[in-house]
């Protein structure tokens, strides 16, 4: 199991993003949440409120999801990673496996 996590500008766009990237079958679940954040961009120190997303998948759908990101992400650079799961409750897991498939 991979957690992708990656921030938006708008609870609109993450809403958007997540539907989508589940009505794919690229994640199982896409979570998202308001988070207040301090970066350095272009030289400067900004604070923005943003929104989380946090996609649930399987480890080889990451490539085709940083792909879909950034086909719609509104960001210049968007932070995009993934973040192994080593372990995760057995039917949780199942469940997951179930709802993510390449088309």
């Amino acid at each position: 199991m991979l957690l992708v996590y990656t921030t938006v500008k708008s609870q609109t766009e993450a809403k958007k993003i997540g539907k989508k990237l589940v009505s794919d079958g690229l994640a199982a679940c896409a979570s998202t949440w308001k988070a207040d954040s301090v970066y350095k961009w272009k030289g400067k120190i900004r604070e923005e409120s943003e929104w989380v997303i946090e996609l649930k998948c399987r480890d080889q759908e990451y490539g085709k999801i940083e792909m879909a990101l950034k086909k719609m992400h509104s960001y210049e650079l968007p932070a995009i990673y993934g973040i192994p799961v080593a372990v995760g409750e057995k039917d949780y897991l199942k469940w997951l496996n179930k709802h993510v498939y390449l088309k």
